[in-house]
């Protein structure tokens, strides 16, 4: 969708929450929204509001996460994926960027309880196989790190 169009999209999803201020749904979209124009502090603030309606949302909460990890504000991603995963034990994804983040802040063993849940909810993914053992290999494991290579090569 080009940009003319996601302008219409924030259109609609503006009316809608204007419309009907507790419709969390619609406050989520328009984050949704602008997000796609750009537009990241804005968004946060929608995904703010419909979390404020909704808190159970873990959809929600994994996009403000993404939010708040592109702007850098890692720990406070961190405690939305992790809200995400207190809502949601099985969503892979949450799981993925949590040990994605947490590898990029040092916290290695941290992360790497991430990828080996990631694999235990998938165990034929190979990037998360191949993502494994670099964190091993950043950690000395080096037999542990090629045990999941040969994983990924089987895979």
């Amino acid at each position: 969708m080009d940009d003319e169009n996601w302008e219409e999209e924030l259109k609609k999803w503006e009316e809608q929450a204007k419309a009907n201020p507790d419709d969390a749904d619609a406050w989520k979209s328009r984050g949704y929204v602008l997000y796609k124009l750009g537009r990241k502090e804005e968004a946060l603030e929608c995904y703010e509001r419909s979390i404020d309606i909704n808190p159970d949302d873990a959809g929600t909460w994994n996009n403000k996460g993404l939010i708040l990890d592109e702007l850098g504000r890692k720990e406070e991603a961190l405690e939305c994926y992790g809200r995400v995963i207190s809502l949601n034990p099985d969503h892979a994804g949450a799981w993925n960027i949590k040990g994605l983040i947490l590898d990029e802040l040092g916290r290695k063993e941290e992360a790497l309880e991430c990828w080996e849940r990631v694999i235990g909810l998938n165990p034929d993914d190979a990037g998360a196989w191949n993502i494994k053992g670099f964190l091993l290999k950043k950690l000395g494991r080096n037999e542990e790190a090629l045990e999941c290579w040969e994983r990924v090569i089987d895979i």
